[in-house]
């Protein structure tokens, strides 16, 4: 009897545990059959999706399709929705692409990133005669517009807008400003490490090393005639990054650097390059060009050539020997600016992430043949900076039109497509490129007060008079009173670029402060008239440029209806904030020639914009409450 009752109450307890189990989850309106993570799982092989939060009352996602666009009914995605309709989710990709929002994946989580742009703050207060902004950051050498560093001149050849390649004055100045950041930044150091090296007839390469001092490089070279190529072989203690030299020749000679280039993106991970610059006063016609010859044992020549040397003349040689070889086999260059003993590369076949402390790049010889004299001759791990931004400033002084006071820049630009509305017929001038250019040559005035600087800098001032119509480089917002200084002077029709503004008021600002000269008070007080001119419009229309959630890249769209909406893209809108963040410094410590009061009001202005538009990089904004009755 009690075998049965005890029985009983088992039967009992198992329905009772069976009808709680089935409540509970009847309660949870969870499915018995479908696990939602397992149904999740299923699409998360092809698609990145925002995953639902699970909790107490989670559903079960169901995919459906979601048509981004009424009109074009083939424009679908998979999507996922919760089976009592209350929420659906898309796929990050699509998020990603179409809102331009960035993200990875951390620790089984997805990180969304509003904008992986940096935003550069002042550490220190801004100086006009020491570091430009945050350049010393930058590598104008190893971007992509670069084709490559002309023989000739030392200065970026442009391919941006002509693949054929053209001298671009903005980014002829920001390669000078960025390397004489470098300089500043490496405290006048850059001649530490190197390597002086002469050439004799008999003895071939002659060197001596210096490691622990400044000293001058050897200035008594011969000339040379090698029939055979004559060869140095480097024994790998010393990281040889650049070549410089002053070049003579009367014929022709070559000088061939063979070097083994690490490339983690192809199979055998090196490639063997023979880095070939040749050198011809025979060929009368001024030239240069550079060749890549793909050879049957898989290395490849790198040919550079420069015709029509003058035989008095010496040539300024400077090279990068891995920035030449990538910019020829068309990959990335950024290793090539990283330090050379203990670049970070993942290797591929390696285990998990490991990575592997090897060197990008190794020369293992050097070669002559031909006839010339080399004198002066380094080789370098660190870069000359204050050399090449030396060259950059006299390649802007060379190449001013004295008329004008400008550079011009010889492309035609059209910026609504099949339309000649908005247009730059070759031969315009650019706020930007005058700007940079004041920049660059006021850091040299400062450095090594020539007067060539100064005089470039003084007569580049003439376009912010010029209005847009004239071939120059102002207009005004709207017929109004508010100039502007135009980095794209369009006509008939005016952009208002905001970044090219800010970096041209950046250029009268060191005008004042780098170029002040007390023997020159008219021009020092035109100077200040254009800055303030172009302050009171930039804090007055600033908020023209917030979108809400982003800023705008110019302001066409207020001009014609025809032009669509320039967004900013998010390091477009990361430099506006990096931009204004520096020029707030700026106004809260100009001098007493400056309406302080005035000064500072302007900068907290400028302050709150920029505190906003960072907020909007972290995905903060705010919208006001629709009133409601």
């Amino acid at each position: 009897m009690n075998n049965r009752r005890f029985g009983l109450f088992q039967i009992i307890l198992f329905l009772i545990t069976i009808s709680t189990v089935f409540f509970v989850l009847l309660s949870l309106n969870i499915s018995l059959d479908t696990n939602p993570i397992q149904f999740y799982s299923q699409f998360n092989s092809n698609e990145s999706y925002i995953r639902p939060k699970y909790n107490a009352r989670s559903t079960i996602l169901d995919q459906i399709d979601c048509v981004y666009d009424k009109k074009l009914k083939t424009a679908v995605i998979p999507c996922l929705k919760s089976q009592n309709g209350t929420s659906f989710y898309v796929p990050i990709d699509f998020v990603r692409k179409k809102f331009d929002i960035n993200g990875k994946f951390e620790d089984n989580s997805y990180i969304i990133e509003f904008s992986d742009s940096k935003v550069f703050h002042p550490i220190v207060n801004y100086d006009a005669k020491k570091e430009f902004l945050w350049f010393k950051n930058i590598n104008v050498e190893s971007r992509d517009r670069v084709k490559y560093i002309s023989l000739r001149e030392t200065v970026p050849i442009s391919s941006q807008w002509n693949k054929s390649g053209h001298f671009y004055p903005i980014q002829i100045a920001q390669y000078g400003l960025s390397h004489f950041s470098k300089f500043c930044a490496s405290n006048n150091s850059e001649l530490l490490s190197t390597r002086y090296f002469d050439i004799k007839q008999n003895n071939n390469f002659v060197f001596s090393e210096n490691r622990n001092s400044i000293i001058e490089s050897l200035s008594n070279g011969f000339e040379f005639r090698f029939q055979e190529r004559s060869i140095y072989k480097t024994n790998y203690s010393f990281d040889i990054r650049y070549l410089s030299a002053d070049i003579y020749t009367n014929s022709t000679f070559n000088l061939t650097i063979d070097l083994m280039l690490r490339d983690p993106e192809i199979s055998n991970g090196s490639h063997i390059i023979h880095l070939t610059y040749l050198f011809d006063s025979l060929n009368k016609t001024k030239s240069e060009y550079m060749n890549t010859i793909l050879n049957i044992d898989n290395s490849y020549t790198i040919l550079f050539k420069v015709n029509g040397l003058e035989r008095d003349t010496p040539l300024k040689f400077i090279r990068n020997l891995c920035i030449d070889s990538c910019k020829a086999l068309k990959i990335n260059c950024e290793n090539c600016l990283k330090s050379l003993n203990e670049t970070m590369l993942q290797l591929n076949g390696s285990v998990g992430s490991n990575l592997y402390k090897i060197q990008y790049y190794k020369v293992y010889q050097i070669g002559l043949i031909g006839e010339g004299k080399i004198l002066n001759g380094i080789l370098s791990e660190k870069s000359p900076s204050f050399e090449l931004a030396k060259i950059s400033a006299d390649f802007l002084v060379s190449n001013q039109n004295i008329k004008t006071g400008g550079w011009q820049i010889n492309i035609t630009r059209k910026f609504v497509s099949n339309s000649n509305k908005i247009i730059l017929n070759s031969g315009w001038y650019s706020s930007m490129a005058q700007g940079h250019s004041i920049s660059l040559l006021c850091r040299l005035y400062s450095q090594t007060q020539s007067e060539k600087y100064y005089q470039s800098a003084k007569l580049a001032l003439n376009l912010f008079e010029i209005d847009s119509d004239s071939n120059g480089i102002r207009s005004h917002f709207m017929n109004s009173s508010f100039v502007w200084y135009e980095e794209y002077p369009t006509k008939p029709k005016s952009l208002f670029v905001l970044n090219g503004f800010i970096y041209s008021m950046l250029g009268l600002n060191d005008f004042l402060n780098g170029c002040y000269n007390l023997k020159d008070i008219e021009t020092f007080s035109k100077a200040k008239n254009l800055f303030i001119n172009g302050l009171n419009s930039l804090v007055t229309l600033i908020n023209l440029f917030d979108t809400g959630t982003r800023t705008f890249y110019d302001l066409g769209h207020l001009n014609d209806p025809e032009i669509y909406p320039n967004i900013a893209r998010w390091d477009y809108h990361s430099l506006h904030v990096s931009q204004l963040k520096y020029l707030v410094n700026i106004l809260k410590n100009l001098d007493d020639n400056f309406d302080r009061t005035l000064m500072n009001e302007y900068a907290n202005k400028l302050k709150i914009v920029a505190d906003r538009w960072e907020n909007y990089m972290n995905g903060v904004w705010f919208r006001n409450s629709q009133v409601k009755d």
